[in-house]
């Protein structure tokens, strides 16, 4: 009895068979190895991307004022999502601008757009985000900014950045994926990192506004200081006045008191009654009991004669403000100040 193996043409079909087997086996491997090649490229990038977002969170952990924020975030940003170049955009306090800047602090280039203005101001404007695959198929491209650098724009990848009360502090743009286009994970990526830059960004604004309260509370506190001192000087004058017995005490006890208050390095004093006029000079004396004696004029005339003409205070610091050189304004933290 002859088996179905003996009949005619067996042997062909099943090494045809094997042959179908084989070569299935053999898509079926490559497949599977371009899966966990797929995997490993995939893998690989979120664990670049990971590291990145350290990064950035580790940069961002010191003390920041927002030009440093910007400084800081803009090169990991553009590594993190493999691109070849990254913005970070800060809104104005006018609330109609935003602003980036490129180059290093060195050579600074701005680069200022309103609110709907290109991309990244019709973000910030609508505060959406927004992936195109080609700004130039883009409607809201502005293509200023390629022509006058040479830049070609490709595919973009913009998004807001919001502080707690969900108002936009700014926009994080990036450009021209390196391979291929942006996707959707690149944008839970992107959006991921620009919380906490905007949370840094808002952390910043709050600081610079507490400096500025706190600068105007110190100006406000010396200008307080300064106020209490001129009236205690009144103060000191109208008892020197009072107390004095003669004019030349009078004149003695408000010039050396001006010499103190002032640090002088000479005071002088010009009186005029019914058209004659007294002059009186002290100098710098540290063996003195006031600090000065009586001593020569050593002031510019001209600068008297000014202010008695016109009734206006002159101020001067430097020798260059006057018409000559000499003079007790050359002297060191000297005041030309004279009045009639």
């Amino acid at each position: 009895m002859s088996t179905l193996t003996d009949a005619p043409g067996a042997p062909l079909a099943a090494d045809a068979r094997a042959n179908d087997e084989a070569a299935t086996l053999r898509r079926q491997v490559e497949q599977l190895r371009a899966e966990i090649e797929t995997e490993r490229r995939e893998r690989s990038l979120v664990e670049g991307q990971l590291a990145w977002m350290s990064e950035i969170n580790a940069l961002l952990a010191r003390p920041l004022n927002t030009q440093e924020i910007v400084d800081q975030v803009v090169e990991p940003l553009k590594q993190m999502l493999q691109a070849e170049a990254s913005a970070l955009f800060i809104m104005e306090t006018d609330k109609q601008h935003i602003t980036t800047w490129i180059g290093d602090r060195h050579q600074r280039h701005e680069i200022r757009l309103r609110m709907g203005e290109g991309i990244a101001g019709w973000v910030a404007l609508h505060g959406n985000t927004v992936n195109v695959k080609d700004a130039y198929k883009d409607p809201r491209f502005q293509r200023a900014f390629d022509s006058q650098s040479g830049f070609r724009t490709g595919s973009v990848l913009c998004q807001p950045l919001r502080d707690s009360q969900k108002n936009i502090l700014g926009v994080v743009q990036i450009i021209n994926k390196r391979n291929g286009y942006f996707t959707v994970a690149d944008e839970a990526v992107l959006s991921s990192v620009a919380s906490t830059i905007a949370i840094r960004l808002e952390a910043a604004e709050n600081h610079a506004a507490l400096l500025d309260r706190q600068l105007l509370l110190t100006e406000t506190q010396n200008e307080l200081t300064a106020r209490i001192a001129n009236l205690n000087l009144l103060y000191e004058l109208q008892q020197a006045i009072f107390e004095a017995d003669n004019l030349d005490e009078v004149v003695e006890s408000i010039a050396t008191r001006l010499g103190r208050t002032f640090s002088c390095k000479a005071v002088g004093l010009t009186l005029v009654d019914a058209g004659r006029t007294a002059e009186y000079a002290w100098v710098e004396n540290p063996q003195s009991p006031t600090g000065f004696q009586a001593g020569p004029r050593v002031w510019e005339t001209s600068v008297r004669d000014e202010v008695m003409l016109t009734g206006k205070e002159a101020l001067i610091n430097s020798p260059s403000m006057l018409s000559m050189t000499t003079g007790s304004c050359s002297a060191p933290n000297m005041r030309g100040m004279e009045k009639p």
